[in-house]
């Protein structure tokens, strides 16, 4: 595993570092440990950080999202990278505005669209 996780503040600030977890599916993985939210990682006993680190290597694991936990790190770069390149290969409407860095989905681009110019450019 290389989270790499601070031993200064609360696990839920360490749960929402990583790529692909927000605030409540932190939240849910705490609770589910029984950890307080308020707790540091360097109060954890050893047995609960290896409980975090098996819940963390589980989700870690998937590959398709499925109902319970959604991919975290590089298989959410992986199935992004995927999902955005079979919507290139449909050659529909939605896949050569995102070609050209336009907004997909129905935003005006006279006057607010170059901040989607400037970040969505897919290769």
């Amino acid at each position: 595993m290389n989270f790499n996780f601070i031993p200064n503040i609360s696990v839920l600030s360490n749960l929402i570092r990583i790529k692909g977890i927000g605030f409540h599916t932190a939240l849910r993985i705490i609770h589910s440990l029984g950890i307080s939210k308020y707790t540091k990682y360097s109060e954890l006993l050893p047995s609960t950080v290896d409980q975090l680190f098996h819940t963390l290597s589980y989700i870690r694991n998937i590959t398709i999202p499925n109902n319970k936990f959604t991919p975290i790190e590089f298989n959410l770069d992986k199935y992004s990278n995927s999902h955005l390149s079979q919507i290139i290969q449909l050659h529909s409407h939605k896949s050569f505005r995102l070609i050209a860095g336009f907004p997909v989905r129905g935003q005006r681009t006279r006057s607010n669209a170059k901040t989607c110019r400037k970040i969505r450019k897919h290769n």
